[in-house]
């Protein structure tokens, strides 16, 4: 029996062209296979979830007729064929594109899908084909943050969460903006402000970034990256003490990337200067080559400047690991470090021992 609303008659030329009645295909042994049906037009007349389950092969066969069959079937499906379709084929992207050329509208059963699939790929004409409508399932609680559907609380949430998708983000960003939601955590509150580019609030919160820096040493990974990318459109923010903090945690390779492409193509060098005061030996000396002229106004901060300066590219690959990690030792230990160094052949490290001592304690090193 033909399955009604599986697809429309192909066009009377094409009927005629391939000699086809109309009548029902064989079953059993003798049944055509779907190519077969596909090139006399009478997909219908195969069991549903046979075509559905194939239609990937057809779709790929060297016959055009049966690929234009095939497109036709996918194109022009309605009923529970439509929602079949919807639901084994929304995540590949050729059968997904014949869906969206479907005229009719996406089948409520196929809601749940088409936001699955809208979330991994945001695409504005699976969008069109959601129109409005919100989840069921698993998606419920993001279509209604989306939807702007949401609590205050909940979206919020989402704006700050590491764990939500970027798309998703981007709209309880926009919700909380437009709406003027914010959490009462004040950390979170400086977060949402930077976020969301609400400059003047953000401003009134938190004048010194010190709620800012809490917020983002405390945040997951993709939440500092959204972070990073708010404030570089924020002016006023202290970039270097954001994102270094007070030193607990070990700064990224991308963290620092950030501050030196910032830093640089904003001049900003006393703030470069800053970081590179953060940096462990093998990476301060390469972004000190950085500063374009720039010099420190401090005495001890230019002679350590200095040194880092006039370190040359065989003489950072001579350091060892070990000499390395006593340029970032406390005082303390850096001071019973230097006598140890001042009968080896390494003079660099023991300029730069004491460029670092008196630079950190304020006075010459002896």
């Amino acid at each position: 029996m033909a399955v009604v609303g599986a697809v429309a008659a192909p066009p009377a030329g094409a009927r005629a062209r391939h000699g086809c009645t109309g009548g029902r295909a064989p079953r059993g042994a003798d049944a055509p296979d779907l190519a077969t049906l596909a090139r006399l037009w009478r997909l219908a007349e195969a069991p549903t979830v046979d075509v559905v389950r194939g239609l990937p092969a057809l779709l790929e066969h060297p016959d055009p007729e049966v690929v234009t069959a095939a497109e036709e079937f996918a194109g022009t499906a309605s009923g529970p064929v439509l929602s079949m379709l919807w639901g084994r084929h929304a995540f590949t992207p050729r059968i997904r594109e014949l869906l969206l050329d479907n005229p009719l509208p996406l089948p409520d059963d196929a809601v749940n899908v088409a936001w699955s699939v809208w979330l991994y790929t945001p695409d504005r004409r699976v969008w069109e084909k959601i129109d409005g409508r919100t989840a069921t399932h698993a998606e419920r609680r993001v279509s209604h943050i989306v939807l702007g559907l949401a609590t205050p609380a909940e979206t919020w949430a989402a704006a700050l969460s590491g764990g939500t998708s970027d798309v998703v983000v981007a709209h309880a960003m926009t919700i909380c903006r437009d709406r003027g939601y914010a959490p009462d955590d004040p950390l979170e509150r400086a977060a949402l402000f930077v976020l969301t580019g609400q400059a003047a609030r953000y401003r009134e919160l938190d004048p010194e970034s010190v709620l800012l820096t809490h917020a983002y040493q405390r945040a997951p990974q993709r939440l500092r990256r959204r972070l990073r990318a708010s404030m570089s459109e924020l002016e006023g923010i202290d970039l270097v003490g954001v994102v270094c903090g007070d030193g607990r945690r070990a700064m990224t390779e991308t963290e620092r990337d950030y501050l030196v492409r910032g830093l640089t193509s904003r001049r900003a060098w006393e703030e470069l200067w800053r970081l590179v005061l953060h940096l462990p030996l093998a990476q301060a000396i390469p972004v000190a080559r950085m500063f374009d002229g720039w010099r420190p106004a401090e005495s001890r901060d230019r002679a350590l400047f200095d040194c880092l300066l006039s370190v040359q590219e065989r003489d950072l690959r001579r350091l060892s690991t070990q000499a390395q990690a006593l340029f970032e030792r406390p005082p303390h230990l850096l001071r019973k470090a230097i006598p140890k160094y001042l009968d080896r052949a390494d003079p660099v490290m023991i300029d730069l021992l004491r460029a670092r001592l008196a630079h950190r304690n304020g006075d010459a090193a002896s």
